[in-house]
């Protein structure tokens, strides 16, 4: 799990400052549920080591395929928000592109 615990340090800096400004810890980490059309747990493990060192609980409310519900939860949090998902899909960041943004950067 070299990408999960490399995500600690990018988003939570030892010297605690940011190399870019329009990057934030996450307050909350959704990652896609596992399902009998999707069952890789690949996305709940990219992001679990910097859960478990922010102390932090993976929010597993959506399926792939549920991307608009997803949006919808994800603009009603406060703070920064990670999303990690299924690699094969687009339609997390084709319904952020639509909609308006709330912090300085979206990654893709």
């Amino acid at each position: 799990m070299a990408t999960s615990g490399a995500l600690v340090r990018f988003f939570k800096p030892a010297a605690g400052q940011f190399t870019n400004p329009a990057l934030a810890t996450p307050n909350v980490i959704f990652a896609s549920a596992v399902a009998k059309h999707s069952n890789s747990l690949r996305p709940q493990h990219t992001v679990l080591a910097l859960a478990n060192f922010l102390g932090l609980e993976l929010n597993l409310d959506h399926l792939e395929g549920d991307e608009a519900a997803l949006i919808t939860d994800v603009l009603k949090q406060t703070g920064s928000v990670l999303i990690t998902w299924e690699h094969d899909s687009d339609d997390c960041g084709r319904l952020c592109a639509n909609k308006p943004a709330r912090s300085p950067a979206v990654a893709g």
